[in-house]
């Protein structure tokens, strides 16, 4: 928990025989194995809807452990061969004491959906997610702490709306577990340019969360403090040694702010 920090302000409501008629019942097999081979194929990817209600696989619980539910894009996903629970925030969590459990879609933010295209699933935003039950949530007697993390995906849409999705996803957050702790984790700024678009949907999402009483971390400066641009993949997700070497900013800016994982009672 948050040492020295008032908590949040709460909102209400913690969600199918004869020889003639053998070849008869041959033929209409094959004419039925020919149609649902054609069904597959058109088939092979799904359609937008059975994306949307895709349920995610069930959340693990570890024993004795406080749990921080991270919602997020991928940076705390994961990819390009780094699983969730390696990701530097998994890892900065952990350092500062407890068991995150992740949930969320790369390309995903407070308002950006990630549209379902060629092998890629689609999902929903953040809101939409919390608010139609999309994400595999833990209960909340389990939960510390909730981080909303991300917003990179958000750049190109009006401040306007990036702002009342942040306060709509902290209102949700707030329903669905009303005594936990509510950060945010802003987006990564890959490319260093202050000018850059993620860094004004970083200033967005501070505001909001000045405004709802909500701790936020600014992690724009992190690629380049920790030098890490070189380990971008694609030019924006990290091998795994970027992902470690980003990991202490996360658990330093916790301990900073006093968030830290308290001892879960006896029983």
């Amino acid at each position: 928990m948050m040492r020295g920090m008032p908590r949040p302000r709460r909102s209400g409501r913690s969600r199918q025989r004869s020889k003639g008629r053998t070849l008869g019942v041959v033929g209409s097999l094959a004419l039925v194995s020919f149609a649902l081979v054609a069904v597959t194929l058109l088939r092979t990817h799904p359609t937008p809807t059975e994306v949307l209600n895709r349920p995610q696989p069930a959340v693990t619980l570890p024993s004795r452990n406080p749990l921080a539910l991270v919602i997020g894009d991928s940076q705390a996903m994961g990819g390009f061969g780094v699983g969730a629970l390696e990701t530097w925030v998994a890892q900065g969590l952990r350092s500062a004491g407890f068991q995150p459990v992740i949930v969320g879609y790369p390309g995903t933010g407070y308002v950006h959906d990630r549209p379902a295209h060629g092998d890629q699933d689609g999902h929903p935003n953040y809101v939409t997610s919390l608010r139609e039950g999309l994400y595999n949530l833990p209960p909340a007697d389990h939960v510390q702490l909730v981080v909303l993390e991300g917003g990179g995906n958000d750049a190109f849409d009006p401040a306007k709306d990036i702002s009342a999705a942040a306060r709509e996803a902290i209102r949700l957050v707030r329903e669905e577990y009303p005594e936990a702790e509510v950060l945010m984790l802003g987006p990564l700024n890959q490319a260093g340019d202050p000018r850059s678009l993620r860094v004004k949907t970083a200033a967005v999402l501070a505001a909001v969360a000045t405004e709802e009483d909500v701790p936020f971390i600014d992690a724009t400066s992190w690629v380049a403090d920790a030098g890490v641009a070189g380990e971008l993949v694609d030019g924006l997700h990290f091998t795994q040694k970027g992902h470690t070497a980003l990991a202490p900013y996360l658990g330093d800016a916790l301990s900073a702010l006093g968030v830290e994982a308290e001892p879960l009672p006896a029983g």
